[in-house]
């Protein structure tokens, strides 16, 4: 948060200065239909309807309307309001020709202060026609504040100009520390300060009216979006592209793979989804390429829901990678049996760099198949958001049967104890799952420790083996996993990714991280005997798989061994 930052202090010092200055930006320029009343703030009518569309669309933004000159006591009308009304998520609309910088600025750290939104728009606008409303002069300090700024192509118009001082002529020392102040403002507010160069370019007694391609380019417009990442990395000799774009209701995380099979990518939504009968109702998913179909599938497989987030798997033919490589928008759309649709863009246009980058490491990789099957196999991975993967724990990862450098937080094994160690097992009709660590492969590195993980399961009739390599917080509740399924044999199947989430409490992932983080000591009876992993899981399938279908797993088998053993 920007009020906890030394130099932020110092600005909001300094903003007194603007009221001894007596500095006022002049709404002159501002249509003459503009409210010349002071700002005042009203709640739109909640109703179960409106309530159950913004939590839908808006991620529960509740609307505040802002309308009129912004003059001394504004803000602590604002503050007054979240008191009466109990604000934590609200979308604030402005609709106004301006008033003084200093109250505007103060108006607007406390909208960052307290995590609101901002606009420009009016109780009456229709979805449809180009609202009326204005956000100009010193107003533009205000929306600023907001910690995502929306600004749609019929939504309100921003306007700047330079600003005046109610002096009739302040003296140049007074002019150059308000500027200072002002851009230093722009600046902990995200906004370019060329932001600042342009306005001085307008006279006050002007209105330069900023088209929302230009507001975004000058960072006033974020549209609740952070800028995307893209970061390659190299798992069992493949590179994987991984590409993140976070916004203000959901995240979104693509992993683009190729090897010698060909290409693919697994893209997930991790949302705070509230209809969760709905997002597994989801009958078609599809991406778009600059706003052109790609990869489109339909019917009950088509996607996955799970624990707020949607997953999508598919293969790729060279042809639609290098449409991806190529394209400046890249999103994912699900879609229910109503046809109703949800999903995510990602901005690629700053990251074109290293999805070139990419496109070189991947041509080095001889391939021996062409991607993009019309559907995966029944033994292909499973996407790592699936219902099977979060029972076990974490999510699928690389194959590191090796060391790494770093500094090894387990020591070399003593004599008898073996480096295997099981996290989870589950035994109960129609599950067997077995997930298990080499803490051989531990590595600590600050506060994050990676280690090797394999996992067997079996649901609906089929077998699933995964070598997986997980990255941990040691002092935190997060961890990040990129990786292969396999066959018992540790034949490579396929990659997977996944963005840093949350490791769910008393689960296997839990217990594994406090195990390679050396919070917790091993138990005898969670070792394994056997030093190689893939004759463990062959083992444990030749133990279980012959189970009668209602065996629990409270009993021992024949002979007093249990079948974990």
């Amino acid at each position: 948060m920007i009020e906890g930052s030394p130099r932020w202090h110092a600005i909001r010092a300094g903003a007194a200065l603007l009221l001894a200055f007596g500095l006022l930006v002049s709404g002159g320029a501002a249509p003459a239909n503009a409210s010349d009343r002071a700002m005042s703030f009203t709640l739109e009518n909640e109703t179960a309807a409106t309530i159950a569309a913004h939590r839908q669309h808006d991620h529960g933004d509740r609307t505040v309307y802002a309308s009129g000159p912004i003059t001394a006591g504004a803000t602590e009308a604002l503050l007054a309001l979240i008191r009466t009304s109990h604000l934590e998520h609200a979308r604030i609309y402005f609709d106004s020709p301006g008033g003084e910088v200093a109250e505007s600025m103060k108006l607007g750290e406390e909208i960052r202060s307290h995590h609101l939104n901002t606009a420009i728009g009016r109780p009456d606008d229709k979805p449809d026609e180009e609202s009326e409303a204005i956000c100009a002069s010193a107003c533009v300090f205000a929306y600023a504040g907001g910690e995502n700024r929306f600004m749609a192509a019929n939504s309100g118009r921003l306007g700047i100009h330079q600003f005046s001082s109610a002096k009739r002529k302040a003296a140049i020392a007074e002019t150059q520390a308000i500027s200072g102040l002002i851009v230093a403002y722009l600046s902990h507010m995200d906004v370019d300060p060329n932001a600042f160069a342009l306005q001085a370019m307008v006279d006050p007694t002007s209105i330069m009216w900023l088209t929302p391609k230009q507001a975004r380019a000058l960072g006033f417009v974020n549209d609740g979006a952070r800028p995307s990442t893209a970061e390659i990395k190299v798992v069992d000799m493949v590179p994987v592209l991984m590409l993140t774009q976070q916004r203000y209701d959901m995240e979104m995380s693509t992993a683009v793979i190729c090897g010698t099979g060909g290409y693919r990518i697994n893209t997930w939504l991790h949302a705070d989804y509230t209809d969760a009968t709905q997002m597994r109702g989801l009958t078609r998913a599809y991406f778009e390429l600059d706003g052109q179909l790609a990869l489109d599938r339909r019917g009950a497989d088509s996607a996955r829901y799970d624990r707020g987030g949607i997953t999508v798997s598919r293969g790729m033919s060279d042809e639609t990678l290098a449409r991806l490589l190529a394209a400046n928008a890249f999103a994912l759309w699900v879609e229910d049996d109503r046809g109703q649709r949800w999903g995510s863009a990602m901005d690629l246009r700053d990251i074109h760099d290293k999805m070139a980058e990419y496109f070189t490491e991947c041509s080095r990789i001889p391939r021996t198949v062409a991607a993009e099957p019309a559907r995966p196999s029944a033994r292909a991975p499973a996407p790592p958001a699936a219902p099977t993967r979060a029972a076990v724990a974490t999510r699928p990862a690389a194959p590191i049967r090796r060391v790494t450098a770093g500094t090894h937080v387990v020591p070399a094994s003593a004599p008898g104890h073996a480096d295997l160690v099981i996290t989870g097992r589950v035994i109960s009709p129609g599950n067997r799952q077995l997930v298990f660590v080499d803490l051989a492969t531990t590595v600590r590195k600050g506060h994050l420790a990676t280690a090797t993980g394999y996992v067997a399961m079996f649901q609906s009739n089929v077998w699933d083996f995964f070598e997986d390599s997980y990255t941990y917080e040691c002092d935190g509740p997060h961890y990040q996993a990129v990786g292969h399924a396999i066959d018992r044999s540790g034949r490579d199947l396929g990659a997977e990714s996944t963005a840093w989430t949350t490791v769910p409490p008393d689960s296997a992932g839990q217990r594994m991280q406090r195990l390679v983080c050396g919070q917790t000591e091993v138990e005898d009876r969670q070792r394994i005997a056997n030093t190689d992993p893939y004759e463990v899981l062959r083992g444990f399938v030749a133990r279980v798989a012959d189970l009668p279908d209602n065996y629990d797993g409270s009993k021992p088998r024949s002979g007093g061994k249990d079948v974990a053993e």
